[in-house]
């Protein structure tokens, strides 16, 4: 692993957040915040991580909105947007939303108990038979801890509590009474649900009503689901991502232990100080952790990484022989979007090299493919974009689609081409579930 880089923490911002009601869970001087504190945090407008992550209602969603449009566009009035973020995994188009960071965090994350009241399994299929909860008339989960413990997590193993006919299902509000029941508990799948306040769900356009879109490509995604549960006997809610979203660590001596992928965020050297500059664009996800990339794994099309991430900054302007002789590196943006090329410029220390014009024979590419490459960050863009490329864009079958160039859009790209002194571990995990995957949507 990579020198970490220092977590700065700024004591007015906590003082400031206290002040609003907003009290993150903390151990130490680790922080963890989930959208209990994000989304209210988000209201005032001045904490930049809630506002990366949560636009709140009646806001501008900022990644569909000028540069990345050509119109502004607010998030639904009384709902509060979780972001969607585009993203590359994998060499393809891919999106996420993240619902909780852990920052400088002492340990790992762990599978936390969700319990479900059941009344037998069905002898045909399997499936449990599930109790509705008396008040809600829904099988309302009990959650085995809430967001104001340490040890929360998103990262949830079911167990189905398998109740006589006549046992009031009603009693069944906390894991004490579960535990205490004495009742069997059956195994069932590993399921992410992040606990946070019922205004809460994707970031959606307030204008037409319809669904949630991703950045760049417009991808229409589906709202997730929401629902009510229990904590220690008090009703919350929770947006559920679904089930089989993420793996135990098999390297992990505790089988409990939520696997952390790596997810890279492209930076940029200021030669006048050699401080680090975090782009804010796409980021790149891994299928594995750092320097462990392995087959991605897909459950009934749900990918079975990309859930925890652990954050990593990819430094993009060392000298040229520390990318095996290549030049400066370039992000693609279609000569139809000049307010999104300069705000590449503008992340990039105001180096216009970073965002080079493409040939005026790329302008013919079709509106999606273009989309689906606009900000991939490619090793060699004066022979990818710069000049005319007969098979930029062009299915496999007639050859390597933007052959010749070198996407640096992918776990094994990324830890390829830049060598372990250009990455560095910024001490960060997120819960960041895919809602996009190889350009199609990832189902609730």
């Amino acid at each position: 692993m990579t020198k970490g880089l220092p977590v700065i923490r700024i004591a007015l911002i906590c003082a400031a957040l206290v002040a609003c009601g907003v009290n993150p869970t903390r151990y130490g001087d680790a922080y963890l915040y989930t959208l209990d504190q994000l989304v209210p945090g988000s209201r005032s407008g001045t904490w930049t991580l809630a506002n990366d992550i949560i636009t709140p209602a009646g806001g501008t969603i900022a990644l569909l909105s000028p540069p990345y449009s050509s119109t502004v566009v607010r998030q639904a009035a009384g709902l509060d947007g979780i972001n969607i973020k585009a993203a590359f995994v994998e060499g393809g188009p891919a999106a996420y939303a993240t619902t909780e960071t852990w920052q400088s965090w002492p340990g790992p994350v762990w599978v936390q108990p969700l319990y479900f009241v059941v009344r037998g399994f069905n002898a045909a299929t399997g499936n449990p038979n599930f109790v509705p909860n008396p008040t809600t008339l829904t099988p309302t989960p009990v959650f085995g801890l809430g967001t104001d413990s340490t040890f929360y997590s998103s990262y949830w193993q079911i167990y189905y509590l398998n109740i006589p006919n006549d046992v009031d299902p009603g009693q069944f509000t906390s894991s004490k009474a579960v535990l205490d029941s004495g009742y069997p508990l059956v195994e069932g799948a590993l399921t992410f649900c992040a606990l946070g306040p019922a205004t809460t769900n994707l970031a959606i356009d307030n204008i037409d009503g319809g669904s949630p879109v991703v950045p760049l490509t417009n991808l229409p995604i589906h709202l997730r689901g929401h629902a009510p549960g229990w904590v220690e006997g008090q009703e919350i809610n929770f947006i559920d991502f679904g089930r089989s979203r993420f793996t135990r660590d098999e390297a992990a001596s505790d089988p409990a232990i939520v696997e952390a992928d790596a997810l890279f965020q492209f930076a940029v050297r200021n030669p006048a100080d050699g401080s680090h500059k975090p782009l804010d664009l796409p980021r790149v996800g891994g299928t594995g952790p750092y320097r462990h990339h392995r087959a991605p794994e897909l459950v009934q099309g749900r990918p079975q990484f990309g859930t925890l991430w652990h954050e990593y900054q990819v430094v993009i302007n060392p000298p040229a022989q520390l990318l095996n002789g290549a030049t400066a590196p370039g992000f693609f943006v279609p000569n139809s979007k000049p307010a999104l090329r300069q705000k590449v410029v503008d992340e990039a220390l105001g180096q216009t090299q970073w965002a080079p014009a493409p040939d005026p024979s790329l302008d013919s590419l079709a509106a999606s493919v273009a989309a689906a490459y606009t900000l991939r960050l490619a090793l060699n863009p004066t022979q990818c974009f710069a000049q005319p490329n007969p098979l930029f864009g062009k299915p496999a079958s007639q050859g390597a689609p933007f052959d010749p160039c070198i996407w640096l859009d992918s776990q094994v790209a990324v830890e390829n081409y830049f060598p372990a002194a250009l990455i560095y571990d910024v001490d960060t995990l997120d819960s960041c579930p895919l809602v996009e995957y190889q350009g199609a949507e990832v189902a609730p």
